[in-house]
């Protein structure tokens, strides 16, 4: 018996897992919109701001991450907005919605 050499094949590195792919893709996305992408927990207070958001406010995520979303909104806007927050945990479906945001103490953008 004679015997053949064969190289040996390089196995590809496995590719990492769908939810790891489409997590760093959403995580690409949220950085990289021109508008503000937030998340707020039950009561209303901020875990997430986007860095758009965050240069919008004028604020860094350490000062705003855990404060309560009316803290940027304007004054006048605060009955909508609540009254918005309190429809979206009630039925669970999100709407865009529009309001003037504080900045640096200064009423500047309307925040859609």
């Amino acid at each position: 018996m004679s015997s053949i050499d064969h190289p040996v094949a390089q196995c590809p590195e496995p590719s990492p897992p769908v939810s790891q792919v489409s997590d760093s893709l959403v995580r690409a996305y949220v950085e990289a919109a021109s508008d503000i992408v937030y998340t707020l927990d039950l009561n209303g207070n901020f875990t997430f701001v986007n860095s758009y958001g965050l240069a919008l406010v004028g604020a860094e995520a350490h000062e705003i991450i855990g404060q309560p979303y009316l803290k940027i909104v304007a004054p006048e806007c605060h009955g909508s907005i609540l009254q918005a927050f309190g429809n979206l945990l009630k039925t669970g479906e999100l709407r865009d919605y529009e309001f003037v945001v504080l900045t640096q103490g200064v009423i500047a953008f309307s925040w859609k």
